[in-house]
């Protein structure tokens, strides 16, 4: 019914001529306060709260009546009134005119709507165009919502004092409303704000019925999920619904979260409430909206163990002098043509008007001040200064249209207006430029939603035994403020908790993670009920909620906790190890055995089987064979620069000593039987002289050799920090400094084509210019073939390649760039081969060619460039990591490169497939894709990179329906039909 006359009452106004009247049918009478003046405002209220509908059952003309009165109502209505009168009486806002007013009540849409047409329509019924400037109203958001709906399209600016609800900023479907308080958009932003404060991760939402209800707990919950706060459940409250009110009850009851906020106006909180006396839900921390919030009336001793510690933004308290008199000071006789004045009169103190033997009878002059209600409570005016404010922005406006200088306007530029040419229209301009300070100090204006300055106090319900409540004011909101600084709490608040608890409530779905854990998002619940795992093997997280744990350093390793990276303890061969024992062990009785044989043979050198042994050979022997024993201690403790030389040097002398000593004496005894006849020369060409003099020279030879390596590249102590990564320790060692030629050995001498350009630099680079391996079958006939040949040429490969060399021809013309100094460069085929690439990457790290044998190693490149695919660059950079030589991929995208632990040397210039995996992730939550399925390669490419992506999604709740992979062995007819796909588990 109200749509209806909302519809035809909008295309009446909005197409009737000029010359054209209309009339209101059946006009009711809702004026109850009026007053004449030269301009009028008017106000619609509802101080009738209920309307009852008669309809005689289609007998009679249906009709209905308003029951029940809303004291604060009447308060705002009275407030208006002070506020002109107020006006009235000061000469320098509007001088010589006077502000009239006309204020109408009604209960039900319906009725309202009728107010504000007969508000703008005038007293005279049939003009169509009256003199109401401004309409005042209405408290509830749907209601202003209607009636701008329909004031609106005769360009009358309307002023809400309550009307919170945030769809009133829409400006294209509400574009004449204002309001004085704040709109819900701020006071969701406060909320939010509070629950971050006091860390509420997880709460429950009670609403009511209604535009204000229910568009503020849906605006909470988008809001709250932004700063990730959960929402348990929104339950909405029904006063005629029993069962409603009863699955409230038990969620109450059942749930987990401590924060329940009740976002609900304040005649449907009143109900309940009163719902609510009788159940025993206690332990909860109640947060009300500003509706009901500083509501003291609402406490009694039985919501005590509800309201006890409730929390809630109220609008700011204001001192207006003068109005509290006011409002006790009313009398019947200020109105004496209200019956409705009368009528609430008669309820405050239970008497009549009309004679009658079952009350007593009203004089009229009974004191209000005796009267317990919202409307005789005068200590502090919050709603009541929006009344105030807004009767004030319309006089403002009105005296910012009348100004006059030199026949223009200062303000608006136009020319001087007299009180007879004011229109609505020109009234809603001026009310977007107002900007005042009220008389309570107050700055007033608004914005280009017409909005005003949203700020709020912070309010604490702190219950008396009697059941009274003090509300206390422990903080401010201004949104104003810069970010950070909008919630500012008293320093000297004392804050009462609800449940009774003497610290702040604790309400999470799951406490934070710990360091020492990570977060991981269960796909299953909320986001705030997330899920906590111990850090994985030498990884660690330092903060709480971490995302993810970093891998310690090489040289550290996470504490038992998981949160810190602790130094690991250095191990090396000590004599108190078992080890060393017995490798002391076994050196000390190969010295006293070689000690013994030693005597013996001094002790017989007479004899002739010394003799015939060649004594002095044989002593140098023994004494060679202590020195080799003694050697393996200096294997033994902690290396230091002298022992890593020594260790090496010491042994291989001595050993070379023995060695000789030994050669020696197979020489002698090899010409022995090599003589045919006694008295021969050949023993005189290798008697004891010649055997003294070949001992000493292989020895020397050996000992050039150490003093050559030990001035050019000798050994020193090294932690080793690549091949232990997952051990708790980190192994002292002497780095000997010679891989290089190691690798010469190892390699062997294959056939391995290359491009080589010489340089003072040297880059090496390893491309799968052929991509197929074909296997060579030895025919053992000659030299053994080499062990692959590669086919099929790969033009986009061998176009890396050249890239690489255009690359260095380009660094080394740049003279900017290692001036003086020429890049080199050597590039491998790997074939697609991991074998092939390691055999590469070996042969580049020690500049190993077919032309060169072991022992002609020149030195190592200083860097190389490889590899396409993932697992080819695993290979590459696990072997070559420990030489220290960095290693640079150009298309290797696996995550799991990104492991310093393991990776220590690896670089790469294209992006990580954890960022791809992101990004995959983000691209299939935009177009809401949450059941998708997911095909890999056989490699570690793939592998990998859906795992990682697999990580990625579930964060987001996705669903992974399959994951397939294709094999090589996959025929074509099997791939096309889609057989490789598997359930995902």
């Amino acid at each position: 019914m109200a749509l209806i006359i909302i519809l035809f009452l909008t295309l009446l106004a909005g197409t009737k001529p000029e010359n054209q009247t209309c009339k209101v049918i059946e006009k009711a009478e809702l004026m109850e306060f009026s007053k004449d003046g030269d301009l009028n405002i008017a106000g619609v209220f509802s101080i009738t709260s209920t309307r009852t509908l008669v309809d005689n059952d289609y007998q009679a003309v249906p009709y209905s009546y308003c029951k029940g009165y809303n004291h604060r109502e009447l308060k705002f209505a009275r407030t208006m009134i002070f506020t002109v009168e107020e006006i009235n009486r000061d000469p320098s806002l509007l001088p010589g005119l006077r502000l009239g007013y006309k204020i109408y009540n009604g209960c039900g849409t319906e009725n309202l709507i009728r107010a504000a047409v007969e508000a703008i329509n005038g007293n005279d019924p049939l003009a169509c165009g009256g003199q109401t400037l401004a309409v005042l109203g209405h408290s509830a958001s749907g209601v202003s919502n209607d009636i701008n709906t329909i004031i609106s399209a005769v360009s009358v600016p309307q002023i809400s004092h309550l009307s919170t609800c945030a769809c009133l900023s829409d400006k294209l479907r509400y574009p004449t409303f204002f309001r004085t308080v704040p709109s819900d958009k701020f006071q969701i932003t406060a909320l939010v704000q509070l629950m971050k404060h006091f860390d509420w991760r997880w709460v429950g939402i009670i609403n009511s019925v209604g535009t204000y209800a229910e568009e503020g707990a849906s605006e909470f919950v988008k809001e709250a999920q932004k700063e990730g706060i959960c929402v348990e459940y929104t339950m909405v409250y029904l006063e005629a619904s029993g069962s409603r009110l009863r699955t409230i009850i038990e969620t109450l009851k059942e749930s987990s979260s401590k924060v329940v906020l009740m976002f609900m106006p304040l005649s449907h909180a009143k109900a309940f409430l009163s719902h609510m006396e009788e159940c025993n839900i206690t332990g909860k921390q109640w947060v009300g909206s500003e509706s009901w919030i500083s509501a003291k009336y609402l406490a009694s001793a039985e919501r005590k163990h509800i309201l006890h510690g409730a929390i809630g933004y109220a609008i700011p308290e204001a001192s207006i002098p003068g109005l509290g008199e006011f409002l006790l000071s009313l009398k019947p006789s200020d109105e004496p043509h209200s019956a409705l004045i009368k009528m609430i009169w008669e309820e405050f103190f239970d008497c009549s008007f009309t004679p009658s033997n079952t009350s007593t009878l009203c004089t009229g002059a009974e004191d209000l001040r005796t009267i317990l209600s919202d409307y005789t409570d005068v200590a502090k005016f919050r709603e009541e200064n929006n009344v105030y404010t807004a009767v004030y922005s319309v006089a403002f406006a009105l005296h910012l249209l009348l100004q006059c200088k030199n026949g223009l306007n200062p303000t608006m530029g136009n020319p001087c207006l007299t009180k007879d040419e004011v229109q609505p229209k020109l009234v809603f301009d001026a009310m977007k430029r107002i900007n005042f300070t009220t008389k309570n100090g107050a700055r007033v204006f608004f914005d280009e939603n017409g909005d005003s300055i949203a700020k709020y106090d912070l309010v604490n319900w702190q219950m008396k035994e009697d059941g009274s409540a003090d509300v206390v004011i422990i903080g401010q909101f201004d949104n104003s403020l810069p970010e950070g600084k909008k919630l500012k709490l008293k320093d000297n608040a004392k804050i009462v908790w609800g449940g009774y608890s003497n610290v702040v409530v604790r309400s999470v779905c799951r406490e934070p993670c710990p360091p020492g854990t990570r977060k991981a998002v269960n796909k299953n619940k909320p986001v705030c009920c997330f899920d906590c795992f111990q850090c994985s093997e030498g990884t660690i997280s330092n903060k709480t909620n971490s995302l993810d744990c970093s891998p310690c350093p090489p040289e550290v390793w996470p504490n038992e906790m998981r949160d810190n990276c602790v130094p690991k303890p250095t191990e090396y061969l000590s004599y108190s190890e078992t080890t060393g024992t017995l490798l002391t062990g076994f050196g000390t009785f190969g010295v006293f055995l070689s000690l013994l044989i030693t005597t013996i043979f001094f002790t017989h050198k007479e004899t002739p089987i010394v003799r015939a042994n060649n004594s002095e050979l044989s002593f140098l022997l023994l004494f060679s064979l202590k020195l080799c024993f003694l050697c393996s201690l200096t294997f033994i403790g902690r290396p230091t620069q002298w022992s890593c030389m020594l260790r090496h040097t010491a042994f291989s002398i001595t050993f070379v000593l023995c060695i000789s000593c030994v050669l020696g004496k197979t020489i002698v005894v090899l010409m022995a039987f090599r003589a045919r006849r006694p008295g021969s020369n050949m023993t005189k060409w290798f008697g004891p002289a010649q055997q003294r003099v070949s001992v000493l020279i292989l020895t020397l030879v050996q000992v050039v050799i150490c003093i050559i390596w030990l001035t050019i590249n000798p050994p020193f102590p090294k932690r080793n920090m690549h091949t232990n990564m997952r051990k708790r320790a980190l192994v002292y060692l002497c780095f000997l400094c010679v891989n290089t030629g190691f690798g010469c050995e190892l390699l062997g001498n294959f056939d391995m084509p290359s491009l080589l350009k010489e340089g003072d630099i040297m880059i090496g680079g390893i491309f799968p210019v052929f991509n197929k391996d074909v296997s060579n079958i030895a025919a053992f006939d000659g030299k053994p073939p080499p062990p692959v040949m590669c086919a099929l040429f790969d033009l986009r490969a061998f176009r890396w390649a050249q890239m690489m060399i255009f690359a260095i021809e380009e660094i080394n013309t740049d003279p900017a760039l290692l001036p003086n100094i020429s890049l080199g460069y050597r590039i491998l085929n790997s074939c697609s081969s991991p074998t092939n690439t390691l055999r590469a990457a070996l042969t580049l790290t020690s500049s190993h060619n077919e032309k060169e044998t072991a022992s002609g190693c020149s030195p190592a490149v200083s860097a190389v460039i490889a590899e396409a695919g993932s697992s080819q660059s695993l290979a590459v950079a696990g072997i070559i990591g420990p030489f220290q030589v960095p290693v640079v991929s150009y298309f290797s995208t696996c995550a799991c490169l990104s492991d310093r632990a393991k990776y220590p040397t690896f670089f790469r210039t294209i992006p990580s497939d954890y960022f791809q995996a992101k990004a995959l992730a983000a691209l299939v939550k935009h177009f809401g894709w949450e059941w998708i399925g997911a095909i890999q390669s056989d490699n570690d490419y793939g592998r990998n990179g859906v795992l990682a992506f697999k990580e990625e999604v579930e964060k987001f709740g996705i669903c992974i329906a399959f994951v397939g992979t294709v094999l090589r062995t996959h025929p074509q007819e099997k791939i096309l039909k889609g057989k490789f796909e598997e359930p995902y588990r």
